[in-house]
C-alpha cells in the first residue's frame, strides 16, 4: 500500500511546485537552418527626422524636494490638425524628443502664462531644436 507518508516533506514540495505552476524545465531542442521557410529581416524606415522642443522649465516639488520641469507641448502638423500632446505628465527637466517624417509642424506651449505658438521644419535625417528662449518669443495664440 502507497503512503503519503514515507515521501520526504521536500520531494512532496518539489512535486507540488511542478504541478501546480508549471516549473518543469524545458530543455531547448535541437534545430537547423531550413532554407525554405520564411525569413524574417530589416525593415526599411522611412524618412524621418527628430523634433527637439526645450519648452518652458518651471520648478515643482517633489517629496519635498525642489524638481525642475518642462512644460507640456502641442503638436500639430502644417496644416493645423492635431497630432499629439508630448510630456504630460511632465517627467523632468529633459527637452520633449520626436522622431517625425520630414515636413512643416506647429508647436504649441505655455510660456510667460500664455499659449504660443511657434512653425518648425524637420527633414530627412536632421534634427530641429527648439528653444526655450524661441517659445517665450514666439506669437501668442488667441483666446477662443
Amino acid at each position: 500500500m502507497f503512503s503519503l507518508r514515507r515521501i520526504p516533506e521536500r520531494v512532496m514540495v518539489a512535486a507540488l511546485c511542478a504541478c501546480i505552476t508549471g516549473c518543469t524545465e524545458l530543455s531547448p531542442p535541437q534545430v537547423s537552418w531550413d532554407k525554405d521557410q520564411p525569413v524574417v529581416g530589416p525593415t526599411i524606415p522611412g524618412p524621418q527626422g527628430i523634433l527637439l522642443v526645450y519648452s518652458e522649465s518651471y520648478e515643482g516639488e517633489e517629496e519635498e524636494l525642489p524638481t525642475t520641469y518642462r512644460r507640456p507641448i502641442f503638436l500639430y502638423n502644417g496644416e493645423g490638425q492635431f497630432i499629439g500632446k508630448f510630456n504630460d505628465p511632465p517627467l523632468n527637466n529633459e527637452p520633449v524628443r520626436i522622431v517625425i517624417p520630414p515636413g512643416s509642424y506647429i508647436v504649441v506651449s505655455k510660456a510667460q502664462h500664455q499659449l504660443r505658438k511657434i512653425q518648425v521644419e524637420v527633414y530627412n535625417g536632421l534634427t530641429t531644436a527648439v528653444s526655450e528662449s524661441q517659445i517665450a518669443h514666439a506669437s501668442f495664440i488667441p483666446s477662443s
